[in-house]
């Protein structure tokens, strides 16, 4: 039985099926078979030059992007040295036409002095290291100084959903590294819709996932559903898992909004049923995420 709120959400929910379905044009039979099968490591795409890509590359890393991953992996076996601007920076401008990575948001933490002092200047990026502790200090550290897991997530929690591709690159490798991994949490939507449409509803609940980082002037919290649809009609979602700095609560909608959360939790683990990855460990690797389907993490 649905709640009253939950009935005046269907047009909403009929929607977002019909703009998943016609996004992804995949067949039902499609996704249950990705759905059963092991995680797989992403396949890169080769780029000749990241500064000038050719049409055949840029059109093959858009064909990943828009595929069932939603990922987009590649690989540069050479590129300029990180200046002024990154490399990558280009590489997004490439690929503006084909997908939404044309106007680059400027991170609060680039011009970090720890980070100016390791990496020399800001160049559009953010960069993700790991900042030991002091012996016996007590600093406060964001997940982007450490190498501890971050457990799934969408980037930009403080941006209302507006960042549309989320992009990872390697500057230096590791001398042994984790795993990034990827789930696509609107594709795979529609299975929950089928199998069990009263969990499915509550996802749609507005205040269905509560994100909330404690802490002084950089505090925030955010209530949202964990599927939507975006100001054009296209279907979003978002979805975190409590890690490091972030609390996660999830509302009270009885059990069918626990069966929701277990089904969300269960595709979104390292290594899940349906997932990909990839193991950054060589400069020159990266990946183009499509943040408003896809949650990722890292072991």
């Amino acid at each position: 039985m649905m709640s009253e709120n939950s009935t005046s959400l269907v047009p909403i929910i009929q929607r977002f099926r019909a703009a998943v379905r016609e996004s992804y044009q995949s067949s039902r039979d499609t996704l249950d078979a990705d759905l059963g099968r092991p995680t797989k490591p992403l396949v890169p795409v080769l780029l000749s030059n990241m500064l000038a890509p050719t049409e055949d590359e840029l059109n093959q890393l858009a064909e990943q992007y828009y595929g069932p991953s939603g990922v987009a992996n590649f690989y540069a076996e050479t590129y300029p040295e990180p200046a002024t601007r990154h490399p990558l920076l280009n590489l997004c401008e490439a690929l503006s036409t084909r997908m939404p990575t044309a106007f680059a948001v400027d991170h609060p933490m680039e011009g970090h002095r720890e980070a100016v002092s390791r990496f020399g200047p800001p160049d559009g990026t953010l960069k993700i290291y790991d900042l030991p502790l002091p012996k016996g200090g007590q600093r406060y550290r964001e997940q982007a100084e450490t190498n501890e897991s971050f457990d799934a997530h969408n980037d930009g929690l403080g941006y209302a959903g507006l960042i549309a591709t989320a992009a990872l690159f390697v500057d230096s490798g590791p001398a042994l590294g984790g795993y990034t991994y990827f789930s696509n949490m609107v594709r795979n939507s529609e299975a929950l819709a089928v199998s069990d449409p009263e969990a499915f509803a509550t996802l749609f609940e507005p205040s269905a996932i509560i994100a909330r980082r404690p802490r002084g002037k950089g505090a925030i919290e955010v209530a949202s559903p964990v599927f939507y649809l975006g100001p054009s009609g296209d279907p979003r979602c978002f979805l975190r898992v409590a890690s490091g700095e972030y609390e996660i609560e999830w509302s009270n909608v009885g059990v069918a909004g626990v069966r929701a959360r277990e089904w969300c939790e269960s595709l979104v683990q390292p290594f899940a049923n349906g997932s990909v990855f990839v193991h950054f460990m060589t400069p020159g690797e990266g990946v183009l995420i499509r943040n408003q389907h896809v949650v990722h993490g890292r072991t």
